[in-house]
């Protein structure tokens, strides 16, 4: 029986804290030269990610982690306040082409 403290409680196969800090760093150069709310939750997803247990170990990472992931939440809620209703139709045909107007 494997306890919650267990070494299965992360994925053993995650990037190397170096490596998602880079792929952030790419994405938040892209989202400054095109902002879009696709590439914010992308940059979120993996300030998400620096904060598995397997990155706990260093306090810096787990601090920077913390920080990023609230930076890029504030990102995504001032872009939806934001967003005209135009824009916000034509978010959600692009979730779902070919669905026509939105209601």
């Amino acid at each position: 029986m494997q306890t919650a403290s267990s070494t299965n409680d992360y994925d053993v196969d995650l990037p190397k804290a170096s490596d998602l800090l880079a792929s952030l760093s790419w994405i938040a150069t892209r989202y400054v030269n095109q902002p879009s709310a696709d590439l914010a939750k992308v940059a979120l997803n993996l300030a998400r990610k620096l904060q598995a247990p397997h990155y706990a170990e260093s306090r810096l990472v787990s601090e920077v982690a913390g920080r990023l992931v609230a930076q890029w939440q504030d990102i995504l809620h001032s872009q939806s306040e934001a967003a005209t209703p135009e824009a916000q139709d034509a978010l959600m045909c692009s979730i779902q082409p070919g669905s026509g107007v939105v209601h």
